[in-house]
């Protein structure tokens, strides 16, 4: 059970023998934290099962999702710490969306990218998180699938351009009869620091409906930046 008593909890796991003095570096400022979440942390074991690719309309499945049927009479619904967070000793602002195509066929890509900023007084590394929801299936979804990252290393002021080159397969899924498909429809991308911090949002359509070889299809995007 994780208790919120504190201003940040720092984790460390495994650090091996050089732990401590990595632990103290990043406790006195000398060294700027970047690490992320890798799950998603509950508040107790009563608000099991809470993960960031929850189906939609199962249970908790969002930050702004208020429509969720799931309601606990002694606490909220939102987990203690979601999928993707950590603190910095500096803040990013992130800007310019842009998706290369509107269009894409089944075994094409799209490439989306956007500009990240370190707008704090600090030198940093921002892990850069992508997102991406199928807005049209014919089966349930996840809400939102965590989809690639890339961490990028900022001066304070500086900024750099991040691209994702995605394939349509990645929006692959398990169709009514048992076959691996990439369906036709809109599919929703989204950008941020977090599962929960997605500030740039935006769509593109796949084109066409086919079937797939499931272990050729992509699984996270390609991540360059400049």
């Amino acid at each position: 059970m994780f208790v919120s008593v504190a201003g940040a909890v720092l984790e460390n796991w495994f650090p091996g023998t050089t732990g401590g003095e990595a632990l103290a570096e990043v406790l006195f400022g000398d060294y700027n934290p970047a690490g992320r979440l890798p799950v998603t942390a509950p508040r107790s074991v009563g608000q099991l099962p809470v993960f960031s690719g929850q189906y939609v309309g199962n249970s908790y499945y969002g930050k702004y999702t208020p429509t969720s049927a799931c309601r606990y009479v002694d606490s909220t619904p939102e987990p203690l710490y979601y999928f993707g967070h950590g603190l910095s000793y500096t803040t990013f602002a992130y800007e310019d969306l842009e998706i290369s195509e509107s269009e894409v066929a089944s075994e094409g890509t799209v490439s989306v990218s956007c500009r990240v900023k370190n707008v704090g007084k600090r030198d940093g590394e921002e892990v850069v998180q992508l997102y991406v929801s199928d807005m049209q299936a014919s089966k349930l979804r996840p809400y939102q699938e965590f989809a690639g990252c890339a961490r990028v290393a900022l001066k304070s002021g500086e900024e750099k351009r991040v691209t994702f080159t995605i394939r349509a397969d990645q929006f692959a899924f398990v169709g009514k009869d048992g076959k691996w498909i990439v369906e036709a429809g809109e599919m929703k991308v989204m950008i941020g620091g977090s599962s929960a911090e997605l500030p740039l949002q935006g769509t593109f359509n796949i084109t066409d409906t086919a079937k797939i070889r499931p272990a050729r299809r992509g699984f996270f995007a390609k991540a360059d930046v400049e």
